[in-house]
Order: C-alpha cells, then structure tokens, then sequence
C-alpha cells in the first residue's frame, strides 16, 4: 500500500512487472464507489530497468481519491 499527497500535476507510477500481464491503474472516491479505469492496460516487459509507467493526474479539486493496479494475465 502506498500514500502520497499530491495536487493535480501530472503523475507516473511505475511498478515492478512480468512479461505476459498488462497492469491497469483505477481509481474512487469513497470505499462503497465501484472502481473507475484511469489509462488503458499497459502491457508488461518484465524488464527491471523499464517497467511500465502508469500515467494520471490526480483530481483538480484536491479531493481524496483512492487508487488501485490491476493486473491481468494476457489473453
């Protein structure tokens, strides 16, 4: 689990990976909202000095979000 604080500058998050998954980044407002895509599935390299970089913005109106990375094998 990761917190930050921030303001609506743009964001990259970049987690580890494996070849053969796409990692989707998704986001809500509150505990009982359903989840929301922020980006298309990004695909996997499994390369240690370049994993995929998920990019967002957070909310201009400085409400707190929550955010989540799913993983999904490829098809």
């Amino acid at each position: 689990m990761l917190s930050t604080a921030a303001d609506a500058t743009p964001f990259a998050l970049s987690v580890p990976d494996y070849e053969g998954h796409f990692y989707q980044l998704e986001t809500k407002t509150s505990f009982t909202d359903s989840w929301t895509p922020i980006n298309p599935p990004v695909a996997g390299t499994g390369s240690a000095t370049s994993p995929p970089a998920l990019q967002f913005s957070p909310a201009i109106d400085g409400s707190r979000r929550f955010y989540r990375v799913v993983v999904t094998p490829a098809p």
